[in-house]
This record gives structure tokens, C-alpha cells and sequence, in this order.
């Protein structure tokens, strides 16, 4: 996760869109006969848009801008391809080239889509975390007291990396890693403006516990850095946790357990135990 800004911008979701244009010049074909013309025609309308275009952006006959539905496999099967190898190696020890043959593509045209590795390497970064924003911001937005919220924050973040080995992997190296990238990069800023807000939310989750007395009052940096270790290094953690464990941290059981015990050291170490009711004290 590349850089923490101070700000702590609005918690809502941005989405981003990138669109990417390839032009292709058209091609001329040898004259047809009037019967061969017709059935071009006829076959032709099957995949004509209202305005007489072939789903691209130009009409045709001329110049066409393929749209981002057509781009958005390759660009998914690279992020793929390089957050794999990322997470395994880190960012200076793997290749573009290593990228692009994972993917079945040529290196020109990898650059097409990412004008440098770590250009890649932070989209591959701001992916996962728009993941993570995404699946909290939907399962904040159930409502409850800030400990349910509390809770279901440690479900969901845990869920999401215990089902995706190497999301949590990558976020790690991604803390020690930065100094490779730019921070000019708009992937990079995209990166770091999902962090603030991810960081934002937590931060106003637990003032809201704190304030209403059900959170102990405890500094928020720190607890903020110890929620977040405890939960991306585990799923981080290797052949060590699975030494550690017997079994592996994305076992479907570790993930439960993983979750229960979570919340229990929250609750005992963060959540101020609820009062007895006043026939039982002392």
C-alpha cells in the first residue's frame, strides 16, 4: 500500500475507469459481386449498433477506437499474470518480459497497456485495494453499533484475503517496496487516495467507539497499525504459518478460526466490557 497521505479524504468508492485507444486502419477489400454484397450486408447487421457502428467507437468505414469492454480481459489477464509473480518475488525480481510470456504477449503490446513495471506494479496494488474498499464500504453500510461494525470489518477483510492467497503477500512487500515507484504516477495516487480512505473509515469507526464509551479510549495510529498487521501479516506469513499452524492460513477452518480470534483479542484488549446490570454489583 505505497504511501499513507495525511489527508484523510471522504470514505465514499471512486471508480475509475482508463481507456486505452488502439487505432486500426481499414481494410480494402477486392470488389464483390451484387450477390456476395448482399450477403455481407445481411451478415453484417448482426453486430451493427443504433448509430450503423460495429460496437467501436467510430462509425464505419473509418479509423476505429476499440472500446474498453474489448481491452478489459488483457488488462485483467495481466494484473493477473504480474500480481502472481509480484507477490512471489517482489518487484525487482521479475521481469516484463517474464510478464508478458505468462500472459501470451508480446512486450510492445504489454507496453501498450502499462508504459513501465511499476506502472504495473502499482496498478496491480490499487487493484487490491479497491477490492478491500469495495467489500468494506458494502459491509459497513449494514449498520449496527461501531463493535458490530468492528467485527464485521475483521469478517471482511479476513474473508477477502483468505480467499485470495496473494493479495495480502503483495500488500507487505508493497510497504518496503515503494522507493521503486513514483510517486507522480497516477496508479500510485489512485493507490494512495483508496489507503486514505480505507485508513479514514477505520480511524472514524473507532472515534465513534470511543465516544460512545463502548471502545476504550487507546491512540489511533497505533491501534490502527495493529489491527492492520495482525491481520494482512498472517495471510502473509508463509511456509512460517503454516509451520506455525499445521496447515495452511487460507484453509477454510484457519480462516474461521482466524476471524474468532481476532475478535476475541479485540474484544478483550479494545472493546470496554459492557456494565452489570445493577442487581449484580458489587
Amino acid at each position: 500500500w505505497l504511501r499513507l497521505r495525511r489527508a484523510e479524504p471522504d470514505t465514499g468508492l471512486e471508480t475509475r475507469a482508463t481507456q486505452e485507444r488502439d487505432l486500426e486502419n481499414p481494410r480494402h477489400h477486392a470488389p464483390k459481386s451484387p450477390a456476395q454484397t448482399r450477403e455481407a450486408h445481411a451478415a453484417s447487421t448482426d453486430c451493427l449498433t443504433a448509430d450503423r457502428s460495429d460496437g467501436t467507437t467510430r462509425p464505419i468505414g473509418r479509423s476505429v477506437v476499440r472500446t474498453q469492454t474489448a481491452e478489459l480481459p488483457a488488462r485483467e489477464k495481466i494484473l493477473d499474470a504480474a500480481e502472481a509473480l509480484f507477490a512471489r518475488r517482489g518487484f525487482a525480481g521479475v521481469g516484463i518480459s517474464e510478464i508478458a510470456e505468462a500472459v501470451g504477449l508480446g512486450k510492445s503490446t504489454l507496453f501498450h497497456h502499462y508504459a513501465t513495471k511499476a506502472q504495473l506494479y502499482a496498478a496491480v496494488v490499487e487493484r487490491i485495494l479497491a477490492e478491500i474498499e469495495t467489500a468494506l464500504t458494502r459491509a459497513l453500510a449494514v449498520g449496527g453499533t461501531p463493535v458490530e461494525r468492528l467485527d464485521r470489518w475483521v469478517d471482511t477483510v479476513c474473508d477477502l484475503l483468505g480467499a485470495r492467497p496473494t493479495h495480502a503477500r503483495l500488500l507487505l512487500r508493497s510497504l518496503f517496496e515503494d522507493d521503486e515507484l513514483s510517486h507522480d504516477s497516477e496508479n500510485v495516487r489512485a493507490a494512495d487516495e483508496r489507503l486514505a480512505r480505507i485508513v479514514a473509515s477505520m480511524s472514524h469507526l473507532l472515534r465513534e467507539g470511543m465516544a460512545g464509551g463502548t471502545v476504550r479510549m487507546a491512540n489511533l495510529p497505533h491501534t490502527i497499525q495493529s489491527l492492520i498487521g495482525m491481520v494482512i501479516y498472517h495471510f502473509a506469513s508463509g511456509d512460517f504459518g503454516v509451520e506455525l499452524l499445521g496447515r495452511s492460513p487460507f484453509a477454510a477452518a484457519e480462516v474461521r478460526r482466524r476471524k474468532d480470534e481476532l475478535k476475541a483479542f479485540l474484544h478483550y484488549g479494545l472493546v470496554v466490557p459492557p456494565a452489570p446490570p445493577k442487581g449484580e454489583r458489587a
